[in-house]
């Protein structure tokens, strides 16, 4: 992995991942290095928060971004595989898109 950038003030670090290259869909089948995120996961249920806010606003605007609120389930569901137990409040149910009524059947959460 490249080394990269740390945001200090949000306990962040952005790198590109030049060693496991992602399949990606335009062009169709072809692979690109992944930019990785890595923050601890009070701020990654924190990201997943501002992506449910984000697509209520989006969905208010009459767009509809139903894979981004799947993106904010995704993150919150490993923030809190991360620290099972853990109380912070940032690992609290997303306030736009409750689990139930955006989650597809089969849905089992982190891997």
């Amino acid at each position: 992995m490249s080394s990269g950038i740390r945001v200090a003030d949000l306990e962040l670090e952005i790198r590109v991942d030049r060693a496991q290259r992602m399949v990606v869909e335009d062009p169709p089948g072809a692979t690109l290095p992944a930019v990785v995120l890595r923050m601890p996961p009070y701020r990654a249920a924190e990201l997943a928060h501002l992506l449910d806010r984000w697509a209520a606003v989006c969905v208010t605007a009459g767009g509809c971004v139903p894979e981004w609120v799947l993106a904010a389930h995704a993150l919150l569901d490993v923030a809190r595989a991360a620290v099972p137990g853990a109380s912070y409040p940032e690992l609290a149910d997303l306030l736009h898109s409750p689990a139930h009524d955006v989650l597809p059947d089969g849905w089992v959460g982190p891997a």
